[in-house]
């Protein structure tokens, strides 16, 4: 995994030591999965480590602040 985003093993290892994700702060919620690398699909370059259910969000909205935004906006008004 960690020759895959060009880390080295030891940092690799560090990430996964926290054991919870860099978003929500918890464990990985799905039974037989770690936690994920996180990286930017425009540059490779890994951003920290998350649960499956923060992973998708981002992947969900393709890493679009514009969106997220828009998105908390919404709930904030509709709350």
């Amino acid at each position: 995994m960690a020759k895959k985003y060009g880390i080295t093993i030891e940092f690799y290892r560090e990430l996964l030591a926290k054991g919870v994700c860099d978003i929500c702060g918890l464990p990985e919620r799905a039974k037989n999965k770690v936690l994920s690398i996180d990286h930017c699909h425009k540059t490779n370059k890994v951003r920290g480590i998350l649960c499956g259910h923060c992973n998708k969000a981002l992947g969900h909205i393709k890493d679009n602040v514009f969106l997220l935004d828009k998105m908390k906006d919404y709930l904030i008004k509709n709350a």
